[in-house]
């Protein structure tokens, strides 16, 4: 979606406070205009987790409070699958080690997906990094999904969304510059 956010400084508490709910992740499903209507049940994110080679080892579930998926205005708070290769508790070492978490959305038919585009938003709330304690500036996070694990039902039965589409990579830091009170003299001379 043009929507999407570009990468950015995502600001996170130093603390051990929640921080804001975040966008990181905006992507399109086109339902094809001589489809029936769709009913969503499930549906799969990923999430990269990533922790730079200069930081202290980490888990996601130190990084990552919160994760809600958005579409066509119904939110869905996310639950991992916590299955070996996906556990959240799992250690993310230094040295730029990377762990992958999917997130199952039950919308249990409660979202009726009609012939065109309907928006997908994901939002996540961070957990603070509680003094370093939690995890240290400059972890990554960027979204991803694939269409073939999404459980949609239609008149035909089961349906299967195809393509996979990724958002952009988003660093965590506690401390994010902003500029504020600037003020600006102009002269203009004329000739």
């Amino acid at each position: 979606s043009s929507a999407d956010p570009d990468a950015a400084l995502i600001q996170v508490e130093t603390d051990n406070g929640d921080s804001d709910e975040y966008t990181v992740f905006v992507f399109k499903i086109d339902v094809a205009d001589d489809s029936s209507d769709l009913e969503l049940h499930d549906a799969h994110v990923t999430i990269d987790v990533m922790n730079p080679a200069t930081n202290a080892t980490t888990t996601v579930d130190d990084i990552i409070k919160d994760v809600y998926l958005i579409v066509d205005g119904e939110e869905v708070k996310g639950e991992d699958t916590d299955d070996a290769a996906d556990d959240v508790d799992t250690n993310i070492g230094a040295g730029n080690t990377t762990a992958t978490v999917d997130y199952l959305f039950e919308f249990d038919g409660d979202v009726e997906l009609s012939s065109g585009n309907s928006e997908v938003e994901l939002v996540v709330v961070f957990r603070g990094q509680d003094a370093d304690s939690n995890y240290e500036d400059g972890v990554t996070v960027q979204a991803s999904v694939d269409g073939a694990d999404w459980d949609l039902r239609g008149l035909d039965g089961d349906n299967v969304l195809t393509g996979t589409q990724s958002g952009e990579e988003h660093t965590l830091q506690g401390v994010v510059p902003t500029i504020s009170d600037v003020e600006v003299d102009e002269s203009r001379s004329e000739a």
